[in-house]
């Protein structure tokens, strides 16, 4: 009569522990949806751990910077740009497992859900709202820094301007962060005169 459970042993202790095999159907589903969940959560990590960090502003907003393409982001929480960039994640791993016939497929096709996606994002919320995160500013177009300023060029590559006594230049991800208006090519944003102005590179 076959055993009913696996004996491991010990190489720490000399102990054996033993682990119980699941029997049953009931067991073995409870199992998988074990796996998928430990799956997702790991996901959950992995997708802030490797892209970025989260964050909040002094006024308590929640931010998380992402690494896209090779340039840092930065999005706030509740943005539909940091829900897509989680999608669009979510979608690549599936694509992952799907093509190596893992089971943990299943785990991640749940996590595309409408509801499970606003839990995670709920939990990315209260972990940047922690008082263990950083605290840090975020700015609209223009950031003042040591002796210098900084002008978003609102580009897909999210460069800015350099301006010092001495000139200016174009730099890659400048030393501050900055917070993008919805559909930023395409909008308008006030000018300090109080007329508006496209929010990008000028054509000039």
């Amino acid at each position: 009569m076959a055993s009913e459970a696996a004996v491991i042993a010990d190489d720490a202790g000399g102990d054996d522990n033993v682990v119980q095999f699941p029997l049953t159907a009931q067991e073995r589903r409870a199992m998988r949806k074990l796996q998928q969940d430990r799956e997702r959560q790991r996901l959950v990590n992995v997708f802030i751990d490797e892209n970025g960090g989260l964050f909040r502003d002094p006024n308590g907003d929640a931010y998380a910077d992402l690494i896209i393409s090779g340039h840092r982001e930065t999005w706030p929480i509740r943005s539909m740009e940091f829900r897509g960039a989680y999608i669009a994640y979510l979608q690549r791993q599936l694509d992952r497992l799907v093509s190596e016939g893992s089971v943990l497929a299943v785990g991640v096709k749940h996590a595309m859900a409408k509801s499970a996606i606003n839990n995670v994002l709920n939990e990315y919320e209260i972990r940047a709202s922690s008082s263990t995160t950083p605290v840090r500013d975020v700015h609209v177009r223009v950031a003042e820094h040591e002796d210098a300023f900084y002008i978003d060029l609102c580009n897909p590559n999210w460069e800015a301007i350099r301006v010092t006594a001495g000139g200016w230049s174009i730099v890659e991800s400048p030393p501050v962060r900055f917070r993008r208006p919805a559909a930023c090519d395409r909008s308008r944003i006030p000018s300090a005169a109080g007329r508006s102005r496209r929010c990008g590179r000028s054509s000039t």
